[in-house]
């Protein structure tokens, strides 16, 4: 009978740190818990599904942290197979040498020894013996010894037929891989044409789907994973589906990309617009209020671009948050409707409201403002559903693209809807409103501060989206947050590292289902 695994971490002082917790075997859906696993990852229900049943803790703990694309090694891989036969309680013998590359001080020598008695594993090599324990596990040994670990020792798989096109009937593992498909253990790893990949290395996430599926049977299906949205004060920010909401990690470069990185400065390096204290007498970030509309005076803004302004009236707070500085933008949250209400260059006088510009955003809705009118920015987009907030940084997750200003813009693309210079439709080397942007995947984030790697991530799942330029004659990229006593200045300045050549353009094209509309298939 299969007893439950555990899996471990990558590094040694965190292999046997494991949740305390009941195993869940609801089917309802379950938060997403890891920060380096996108809840649009593929694997995403199947590893919070292992951690939801104490099975993993991580590979990582501060922060939490899965680790979905590192591959499993052979050391690893003997104590998930040794409570595959001995149950999760089992407890191996003393260690002793019996591989001379394993000796009695490594961390998983025991269980390294009790497969070997177990007779799952003769070793790497015979003459010596050996082990080979920090090399990772290839797909062709994981299905020999999930189905040893299964079956038994003496198994012997059937006969089978040649299933795969990389698999041909004189390859060692031919008839293992036969049987690990036919029971349901895997699919493969493309099915037009069907292979297998049998020297592939397995990694974190792919062991995650076979350890359930030894668990529960080939079968089963974990829970799904609850998507979330951001939200504030019980407004959602924007649908589910929304572009801003939408992770484009998977997403193709943009053919454009060396070249837009290039005008915005490959070399130039980014500026974190958020932080605690002031400067130059003002705090440092786009704050907003949060009212209930039906508490407050609402107003018949005077706008200057009145054509492209929607009328209100706004709710707006005696002495309201304002950003501070020349844009002077006035961000209202209203959570009677949920609806969101900007203004750019707010000023009051004489009991009345005036602005440059100013949007209404119905925060349940996908619509976009109507093609080459502007909003409080320049690119006629939303500014609150994209600014860094510190609740949703120590909440451990971001779950949205982030707002930045670049030197330059040409133009615009969905889903911005205005320009300041060029011809709409018209792409040139210098990138238009609504480029989106990633840190690229290869970028190590794990040397900066847990809350820093919050907002990494976020750049390298949702990406940053150029909504307005700025005059600073430094070329620099600028992410915007809101200003909060809790950010620690020196922990955002870590952030300053990074450079327009950390990340890449990306064609999100293929996610515009109307251009009218931020909606995402």
């Amino acid at each position: 009978m299969l007893r439950r695994l555990f899996l471990l971490g990558l590094l040694a002082v965190s292999l046997f740190a494991l949740p305390t917790r009941t195993q869940a075997q609801s089917n309802l859906a379950t938060p997403n818990v890891f920060r380096d696993v996108s809840q649009y990852h593929w694997a995403a229900s199947w590893i919070n599904q292992l951690y939801n049943e104490g099975v993993t803790g991580g590979c990582s703990t501060d922060p939490l942290k899965y680790c979905p694309d590192n591959t499993v090694s052979r050391a690893q891989m003997a104590v998930f197979l040794v409570r595959v036969i001995h149950g999760q309680n089992f407890t191996p013998p003393a260690a002793t040498t019996i591989f001379g590359d394993v000796p009695a001080s490594h961390w998983a020598n025991r269980w390294i020894n009790q497969l070997y008695t177990d007779g799952v594993t003769g070793g790497c090599s015979t003459s010596p013996l050996l082990f080979c324990p920090d090399t990772g596990v290839s797909r062709a040994q994981m299905a020999v010894f999930l189905l040893r670990a299964v079956n038994g020792k003496n198994y012997t798989p059937p006969a089978s037929g040649n299933l795969f096109g990389d698999v041909p009937s004189n390859y060692w593992a031919h008839d293992w891989i036969g049987q690990f498909y036919s029971a349901g253990y895997t699919g493969g790893c493309t099915t037009s044409p069907l292979n297998f990949c049998p020297d592939m290395l397995l990694n974190r996430a792919q062991m995650a789907v076979f350890l359930l599926r030894a668990i529960h049977g080939t079968a089963y299906s974990p829970p799904a994973i609850q998507l979330m949205a951001p939200k504030i004060n019980g407004c959602q920010i924007l649908p589910q589906n929304n572009v801003w909401n939408t992770p484009v990690d998977g997403l193709p470069v943009h053919p454009l990309s060396n070249q837009w990185v290039n005008t915005l400065g490959r070399s130039a390096n980014f500026h974190m617009h958020f932080s605690s204290g002031t400067y130059n007498n003002g705090p440092i970030g786009l704050p907003y209020n949060v009212v209930s509309g039906a508490s407050v005076t609402k107003y018949n803004v005077n706008f200057q671009y009145y054509l492209q302004s929607d009328p209100g009236p706004y709710p707006i707070p005696s002495n309201p948050l304002i950003e501070w500085g020349s844009d002077s933008h006035v961000l209202v949250l209203d959570t009677d409707n949920c609806h969101l209400y900007e203004l750019y260059e707010g000023a009051y006088a004489n009991g009345q409201w005036s602005a440059g510009s100013g949007a209404v955003w119905d925060l349940s809705s996908n619509a976009l403002r109507p093609n080459g009118w502007t909003s409080a920015d320049a690119a006629g987009l939303p500014i609150l559903p994209g600014l860094v907030r510190y609740d949703e940084v120590a909440s451990g997750f971001i779950y949205h693209a982030l707002r930045f200003s670049g030197r330059y813009a040409n133009s615009y693309i969905w889903p911005a809807r205005h320009l300041t210079s060029g011809t709409a439709g018209v792409l040139t080397s210098t990138p238009p409103f609504g480029a989106r942007f990633r840190l690229k995947a290869s970028y190590d984030i794990s040397g900066f501060p847990p809350e820093m790697q919050v907002i990494l991530q976020a750049m390298k799942t949702y990406g940053i989206i150029l909504a307005d330029t700025q005059t600073s004659d430094t070329p620099r990229w600028t992410v915007q947050g809101t200003p909060d006593s809790r950010w620690d200045q020196l922990i955002v300045h870590t952030m300053d590292v990074l450079t327009g050549g950390d990340f890449e353009a990306v064609d999100e094209s293929s996610l515009m289902l109307d251009v009218n509309s931020g909606r995402t298939r």
